[in-house]
């Protein structure tokens, strides 16, 4: 198969490259490189995180991340309401009880 032929040669240079440094190092030398590491730093309102890139790089439209970091209770009524299937008056009892604070 072809995409073996130089599978030898290419443990080398991997090998080289990751020889003495640790994950996070070798990630962020991959993604200096534009390789697709699948994470990636953001920062939204003073808050950092780290979250999943993603998949594939594409040269004509390339994705782009439009996801704000999640913040504690944010999903919290699409998931009582949609999810767990309570109704309004029933997630209000939460909300007044203090139990999503």
């Amino acid at each position: 198969i072809d995409r073996l032929k130089n599978v030898v040669e290419l443990e080398s240079i991997v090998s080289k490259l990751v020889e003495g440094r640790n994950g996070n190092e070798i990630e962020a030398l991959l993604q200096a490189g534009g390789v697709a590491c699948h994470l990636v730093p953001i920062e939204d309102g003073g808050v950092s995180s780290i979250i999943e890139d993603t998949r594939s790089k594409l040269s004509c439209t390339p994705a782009q991340l439009r996801m704000d970091l999640p913040t504690p209770g944010r999903d919290n009524f699409e998931v009582l309401d949609k999810v767990l299937g309570y109704d309004g008056e029933k997630i209000t009892e939460f909300v007044i009880a203090g139990v999503l604070d």
